[in-house]
């Protein structure tokens, strides 16, 4: 009987740190379409950017929050395309289609790069990321890890006392 509950223990004690590195694996092996229309992985993703900071930005074509948020993260990202920090936007928009025409209609395509996450795809990223919904954006630091999941919107960082405290992207 000891024998019994201590395997169970074990197995408890041990369940969380598995599905946490399930979930790690399974968003890693997601597929992401680029603007060139080439499949990539979020693995991928971010062994290119290896080495610097990302602030990730999940937004949507339907989102007027996100739209409000774009000119506020090209601020963002002007004052920082110098430093070790790479802008990453990820759309949750209903197709390729609607993303493409969003990104022609925001003129965002230079200002970062850009990914497509398909609908079905976004059940994990919520899970993984704790996303509260769009627009949300997250700080992975050089070395792939995620820093802050919920990190603090472009309008509070650009162009006043806080872009001050943004060294938290360049570390």
């Amino acid at each position: 009987m000891k024998n019994i509950i201590l395997i169970l223990f074990i197995v408890l004690i041990n369940y969380p740190s598995y599905s946490q590195k399930q979930d790690n694996y399974n968003i890693n092996k997601q597929s992401f379409v680029n603007l060139e229309n080439k499949t990539c992985t979020f693995e991928e993703i971010l062994k290119s950017k290896k080495g610097q900071t990302v602030y990730l930005f999940f937004w949507a074509n339907w989102c007027g929050v996100c739209k409000k948020e774009i000119p506020k993260y090209i601020q963002v990202y002007r004052e920082l395309k110098d430093k070790n920090v790479s802008f990453l936007y990820v759309s949750t928009s209903d197709s390729k289609h609607s993303w493409m025409k969003a990104l022609d209609d925001l003129k965002i395509k230079n200002h970062g790069t850009h990914y497509h996450c398909d609908i079905d795809q976004l059940d994990l990223f919520w899970e993984t990321f704790k996303l509260e919904g769009v627009p949300q954006f997250v700080v992975i630091d050089p070395e792939g890890n995620i820093k802050d999941k919920n990190a603090p919107w472009p309008t509070l960082l650009a162009g006043n006392e806080y872009m001050q405290q943004v060294t938290f992207l360049e570390k």
